[in-house]
């Protein structure tokens, strides 16, 4: 798929396979079920397509808002403790959207949140 301008890649952080069925129709196929149980919780974002539950995406940008129902979501457990923690503690997913990044080096967080802080809602400092 392109990625660019029109096209909003947007995740749900979930805390368990019960939950990513919540919001997808892809886990009624047991092959499904046993390629996540395999990889997750891990890097990997799986893109299904969603079901009726999952809200429709607002987006408040200045003096206009726009809705949009998602055809599809991409759902992911997350492999770190404080995420879960965190997902588990508020017992609903988050929503998130990835960092572009360019690839010609390390990631590095600093850089990212001085080039988008006006875009970030929150960031959580765990560690060093």
């Amino acid at each position: 798929r392109e990625e660019g301008p029109t096209r909003k890649p947007l995740s749900l952080l979930c805390e368990s396979i019960s939950q990513i069925s919540h919001y997808t129709t892809a886990l009624n196929l047991k092959n499904t079920f046993k390629m996540l149980k395999a990889c997750l919780p891990g890097l990997y974002t799986f893109i299904f397509p969603a079901t009726n539950e999952l809200p429709r995406m607002i987006v408040d940008h200045k003096k206009h808002a726009k809705m949009w129902k998602r055809k599809e979501i991409g759902v992911r457990i997350p492999d770190d403790e404080v995420c879960m923690a965190l997902l588990k503690q508020l017992d609903t997913p988050l929503l998130c959207a990835g960092v572009p990044h360019d690839g010609s080096g390390p990631f590095c967080v600093a850089t990212a949140l001085n080039e988008f802080q006006s875009q970030v809602d929150f960031v959580v400092k765990a560690g060093e």
